[in-house]
């Protein structure tokens, strides 16, 4: 960890010591409002989109801050800004970025996806409208394989294509006309819906190394599949009868504690195995899954252990505070032995390093 192994560091923030055994260290980095995103850039650096303080901070290589994007400055700079009244970024959700170098900040209270250049300039923004439909309250965005940008409107109940210029090019989600979600059809009012491919509240879409594509569908507690072209090719989640136990092609999805259910996933990342990371606002935990999803073991405060870093498949989650415990967390991911996790609830992010299974 260098000279900044804990205590203060620059722009605010401060660290949680480093603890650990069996080879798993957890400490935290501390200062946040509402961190809801964790990801790194091209250069390897931390961003976190922090959604109060309307803003992105990055951190280096050390884990110590390095620059803000927001508050009272233009671009990327050094002020630490926490200005509230800032109207560049307004609920910055997450960020993504392209093979250009282009940064893509998902504002679920601006209602668009801000556009910045590696600078920190304002190259354009998408999804005001112009050049498809407004969106409602967008959650997080992805850059497919073909170049496109799938943006998750959670208020729309749907997941949004454009190029990568802002032209709307398709939409998944239940039509209000009633009809099914069979792939991505033209623009249309979409609605709340719980039949497979149907959406409820989605938070995140990733492609997965398979080429198909997942989406976190969160108040359906279920983790959907498609095709490329956007056909439903099945779940991952609990019935009234138990988890899954890998993907399933019916049946009706329910919250769920147990190892294999969820309770409002929000995030999802796979590993270069295949592997499965999600997230669950719910069940305030983090869990790993196969390929074919079985489920590995979940991280997280349980009711019969402490929580320093044990993958486990027993006991029963729960909101916590110490560390390697979580409190609504909303993004987690994965980079070389290491897990970053948006502990949203606690103001933090934590980092479990020796975690990979």
């Amino acid at each position: 960890m260098g000279r900044h192994a804990e205590g203060s560091l620059p722009g605010g923030f401060d660290r949680e010591p480093f603890r650990g055994r069996d080879g798993v260290t957890i400490g935290s980095l501390r200062g946040f409002a509402r961190p809801f995103s964790v990801g790194f850039d091209a250069e390897g650096r931390l961003l976190v989109a922090d959604m109060d303080r309307n803003c992105v901070d990055r951190f280096d290589a050390s884990l110590a801050w390095d620059a803000t994007l927001g508050g009272s400055q233009p671009g990327w700079h050094r002020e630490a800004g926490r200005g509230s009244g800032d109207p560049l970024l307004a609920g910055p959700h997450s960020t993504v970025q392209d093979p250009e170098g282009l940064l893509y900040v998902t504002e679920y209270a601006g209602r668009r996806v801000s556009v910045f250049d590696p600078e920190g300039r304002l190259v354009r923004r998408i999804g005001e409208g112009s050049r498809g439909p407004a969106l409602a309250g967008p959650a997080t965005a992805e850059i497919g394989p073909d170049g496109c940008l799938l943006v998750v409107d959670y208020q729309a109940s749907a997941v949004l294509r454009f190029d990568l210029l802002g032209r709307f090019t398709g939409c998944l989600g239940r039509r209000a006309d009633g009809e099914p979600a069979t792939g991505f059809g033209p623009a249309a009012k979409t609605v709340e819906s719980g039949a497979l491919g149907g959406l409820r509240r989605p938070h995140m879409a990733r492609w997965g190394p398979d080429g198909r594509l997942y989406v976190a569908d969160t108040w359906n507690h279920r983790i959907q599949r498609y095709e490329p072209e956007g056909s439903f090719s099945g779940w991952l989640g609990a019935t009234a009868q138990g988890p899954t136990a890998g993907w399933a092609s019916d049946g009706n999805s329910v919250s769920s504690p147990a190892p294999g259910g969820l309770d409002a996933p929000v995030a999802m990342a796979f590993a270069d195995d295949g592997s499965l990371v999600v997230t669950e606002w719910g069940n305030h935990r983090v869990q790993l899954f196969s390929r074919d999803g079985e489920c590995l073991g979940w991280l997280g405060g349980s009711d019969d252990a402490d929580a320093l870093g044990e993958w486990r498949l027993h006991g029963v989650p729960r909101e916590g505070t110490a560390l390697g415990s979580f409190s609504r967390p909303y993004d987690a991911c994965r980079r070389g032995d290491a897990l970053y996790v948006a502990d949203t609830h606690n103001h933090r992010i934590q980092v479990v390093r020796g975690s990979a299974r």
